[in-house]
């Protein structure tokens, strides 16, 4: 048996194990989001958020630049974050490894928004569909106040829109 076909069973009974126990309701979310109150951030943005989590943010490329400066510029958020790659919040499915989603903004009302971002080019990629359903089942089994988002270049309006609304 060649290495592909063993990660490709293998890969298929983690995920039918995956719905096995989410239909049994024995996955679990972290009933809060948890961040430590100082962090070193090497890759670190120059600009300076008036709402950022922490001192500087972790480094972004222009697009997603875009999301932050529109999500600093809203009355109601009290804070957002740049979630830091391989150290900070993460979602995990049934694919091997962990993702960990772009942003993290917490409104005034209390209410948690998670956004992944993806370019135009990565939008329809298998990853991005695999990020989007995971994220969609830790919305559902998150408090009511835990919102997922997956977006591209295109939505970035929508979802400012719906946090300045949450």
């Amino acid at each position: 048996m060649t290495k592909n076909k063993i990660q490709y069973l293998l890969d298929g009974y983690t995920q039918t194990r995956f719905e096995t126990l989410r239909n049994e309701k024995k996955l679990g979310t972290c009933p809060s989001l948890v961040l430590p109150s100082t962090v070193e951030i090497f890759l670190h943005e120059d600009t300076e958020y008036g709402k950022h989590f922490y001192e500087r943010a972790y480094l972004m490329n222009s697009e997603e630049g875009v999301v932050a400066s529109k999500i600093d510029s809203l009355d109601n958020v009290r804070w957002w974050l740049r979630n830091i790659e391989r150290s900070g919040f993460y979602l995990q499915g049934y694919s091997k490894g962990r993702f960990f989603p772009d942003f993290i903004v917490k409104t005034k009302k209390n209410n948690y928004c998670v956004i992944e971002y993806k370019g135009e080019h990565l939008l329809s990629a298998s990853d991005a569909q695999y990020k989007e359903e995971i994220g969609e089942i830790w919305q559902n089994m998150a408090p009511e106040n835990y919102f997922f988002r997956l977006i591209g270049k295109d939505k970035i309006d929508e979802t400012v829109n719906f946090i300045e609304n949450e």
